[in-house]
């Protein structure tokens, strides 16, 4: 996968460093220019933007990439540093309160805070009041 930022002289360089490449990531606003050299130099038949950089993308110029029959795809990444409380945890809490046992006492076997418990909660679009409706027998 070719990684398209930096300067504009780095990533005139790259691309024709790497003219085998068939995939590409753009992490900077492209220009016209820009474009026209990587599908010259490049073997590109698909690319990546972020949401951010699509936005700054004429439409005119996405549906010249289309008639090209390059595909491009937005790609998004979780910013910030990752989840220290894993789904299981969470599954097991819910497991345990379906069964009877306070909020707090669950969130505290798993040894997560019960605030991080409902945060996750409202993540994944879950109601407590759905959970403890539902009791297992």
């Amino acid at each position: 996968m070719l990684i398209i930022k930096g300067s504009r002289k780095e990533i005139f360089d790259l691309i024709r460093k790497n003219p085998e490449e068939s995939v590409a990531f753009i992490k900077v606003k492209p220009s016209i220019s820009l474009l026209a050299y990587l599908f010259s130099e490049t073997k590109v038949k698909k690319i990546y933007f972020t949401p951010g950089i699509l936005k700054t993308v004429n439409p005119k110029v996405l549906e010249a990439i289309r008639r090209l029959n390059i595909h491009f795809q937005i790609y998004t990444v979780k910013r910030g540093p990752p989840y220290k409380t894993t789904s299981e945890r969470i599954k097991q809490i819910i497991l345990l309160i379906k069964n009877g046992m306070p909020v707090s006492q669950a969130c505290e076997k798993a040894g997560i805070p019960r605030r991080t418990f409902y945060y996750r909660l409202k993540k994944q679009k879950i109601g407590i009041e759905k959970i403890k409706r539902r009791k297992i027998s």
